[in-house]
């Protein structure tokens, strides 16, 4: 597959037991945004903002260190059947899982900062 710089590319979905996945690859130009800055989990609202494209359901669940343009999402197998009461639901306590994360990560960027030897990530 052929791309341009700026495209957006999408990888397949991926499976396992309870959940499907997949990786979204931005465009390297997009790290000089604020969401790159200090790497966190992403609220959809984020990741919208930057132009991903996708149906509802999907969690940024995963920060990759090396490669922060590849952003890692999951949700459960089946989320489209779900009623839309239940989609919601799914969404919110995502929502609430992101940000017990990102609170964490946050403390960990601190302890590793001010506590020498502090370097194993809490997530």
């Amino acid at each position: 597959m052929t791309r341009g710089e700026d495209d957006i590319v999408y990888s397949e979905r991926y499976y396992d037991e309870r959940f499907e996945y997949r990786h979204v690859m931005l465009p390297k130009r997009l790290l000089t945004r604020s969401q790159f800055r200090e790497p966190h989990l992403m609220f959809e609202e984020e990741w919208r903002a930057l132009g991903v494209r996708q149906s509802r359901g999907w969690i940024h669940y995963a920060i990759h260190d090396q490669e922060p343009w590849i952003l890692l999402f999951k949700r459960p197998k089946g989320f489209q059947q779900l009623t839309l009461a239940q989609q919601h639901d799914h969404i919110c306590k995502s929502d609430h899982f992101i940000d017990r994360l990102n609170q964490r990560l946050a403390e960990w960027r601190y302890r590793s900062r001010n506590m020498p030897g502090e370097t194993e990530c809490p997530y």
